[in-house]
């Protein structure tokens, strides 16, 4: 159960966002607003972030599902083909799936509320210009006003079974290969400057940061006989629409 924030049209046809203090299951909230509202439905969560006030639980109108396996891959100066601008999110990881989604290519960037689609040829800049990102909300940097940290889409054939584990790994088998695990088990993450402590997936990509390094993206090979984490996740990312 939840509150709802409603868009609709009102009588000089201007979309508005309107918070509705009522608590409903999410099919009976989008029934609420599509009939108590002309051409009503549950707002986007673009709308609901930019006029939600305190800490409050809505719906919201956007459809859900878990991103493809995305891995970090370091950090450019390049721009986007195409640029989107996304919500303001918390947790970087939320905002490269969010890009993902927007992205008809493989290869993106994210800079604070900028999505950059890009080429797979990208000029490489000094990861040290982006690594501010991995401690601070998405893609902030304090060293390179043009930085923008640097996602990819994973091609490679990952095992995600069970479907809800969403931070990959090394498994630890000869011949190695990768799979899906829960973020809260323990290991070591692959950097590229070494290995961080042995912890959770998150607090292990930040390790890296500590050591001036981003995870290791994942890539066609990984270390023999070892089980440590790689910069490669799955996230949820919307799109808007109904379900």
């Amino acid at each position: 159960m939840a509150q709802m924030m409603s868009t609709y049209i009102n009588t000089t046809f201007e979309v508005k966002t309107k918070y509705v203090d009522i608590e409903k299951e999410r099919d009976e909230a989008r029934s609420h607003c599509q009939g108590n509202f002309y051409q009503g439905d549950l707002a986007r969560l673009e709308d609901i972030t930019n006029s939600r006030q305190g800490s409050i639980r809505v719906w919201d109108g956007n459809v859900y599902k878990l991103s493809p396996p995305i891995t970090i891959k370091g950090c450019t100066n390049d721009t986007g083909l195409t640029k989107h601008k996304i919500p303001r999110m918390k947790l970087w990881k939320d905002a490269a799936a969010q890009c993902q989604a927007l992205c008809n290519t493989s290869t993106f960037a994210i800079r604070d509320t900028d999505c950059h689609c890009l080429s797979d040829s990208i000029t490489p800049a000094d990861d040290s210009h982006c690594l501010p990102m991995l401690a601070r909300t998405p893609a902030q940097n304090s060293k390179n006003t043009e930085a923008k940290t640097v996602f990819q889409t994973v091609t490679l054939e990952i095992s995600d079974v069970p479907a809800l584990n969403k931070c990959i790994a090394a498994n630890g088998l000869n011949p190695c290969n990768f799979e899906l695990r829960n973020c809260q088990d323990r290991l070591q993450m692959e950097c590229k400057l070494g290995t961080s402590a042995r912890t959770v997936w998150a607090e292990a990509a930040y390790g890296c940061n500590s050591a001036k390094s981003f995870p290791s993206p994942v890539r066609d090979n990984c270390p023999p006989d070892s089980s440590v984490w790689f910069g490669g996740f799955r996230d949820l990312q919307y799109s808007p629409g109904n379900m």
